[in-house]
């Protein structure tokens, strides 16, 4: 608690469990935390559960700590992601809507190339499988699932963008390197130990 203090905090939720039902243990509690944390006046404590009454009092205390500004974006903008990530989530989207349970969860959707003019885009595409068998499966019988993915990826992007896009999309088989698990270390450029 001596670190989040340091770090600048503004306000301390907490989420108390009692199994035996009785209130007096709840007050303990947040009166031993209210004690170990100093520098918090009374409303910056705040009790919470997931009941939507009780989140409202921690919104409420957070508020307060908020600094005044001008939006940072207009009313009606929806991201600040660019088009060329909608067309790699878009095109993902589709490996999934048409594949279902034969989708190659070891897939990867690489945007290579993504050209923005007036009234069209031009978008290069890769899907990365790792195996020849998955390979097979995203292409679908004489190219015909690969087409009905791209057909439907490329009418989305055309709403979206509001223009023609001309999408040529690629599947190449390259071993895809899984991610490290939680337990695993991961060595950094510098680390002790590393050659």
């Amino acid at each position: 608690i001596g670190v989040l203090t340091a770090l600048g905090l503004c306000a301390l939720a907490w989420s108390f469990v009692n199994n035996q039902g009785g209130q007096d243990d709840t007050a303990t509690a947040a009166a031993g935390l209210a004690d170990t944390v100093g520098g918090l006046d009374a409303g910056d404590r705040v009790a919470v559960s997931a009941r939507l009454d009780e989140i409202v009092p921690l919104l409420d205390a957070l508020a307060i700590h908020l600094p005044e500004q001008e939006a940072l974006y207009e009313p009606d903008t929806l991201t600040d992601r660019g088009e060329r990530y909608f067309a790699g989530e878009i095109l993902r989207e589709k490996l999934f809507r048409f594949l279902g349970a034969e989708l190659p969860y070891e897939c990867d959707v690489s945007i290579d190339q993504f050209e923005e003019l007036p009234r069209l885009r031009r978008i290069y595409a890769t899907i990365t499988v790792a195996k020849a068998s998955q390979k097979a499966i995203v292409i679908g019988e004489r190219g015909a699932q690969l087409k009905a993915i791209a057909t439907a990826a490329r009418h989305d992007m055309e709403a979206l963008f509001g223009c023609k896009v001309f999408m040529e999309l690629w599947v190449k088989i390259q071993r895809i390197r899984a991610r490290p698990s939680a337990s695993e270390d991961i060595a950094l450029p510098g680390d002790p130990g590393q050659d």
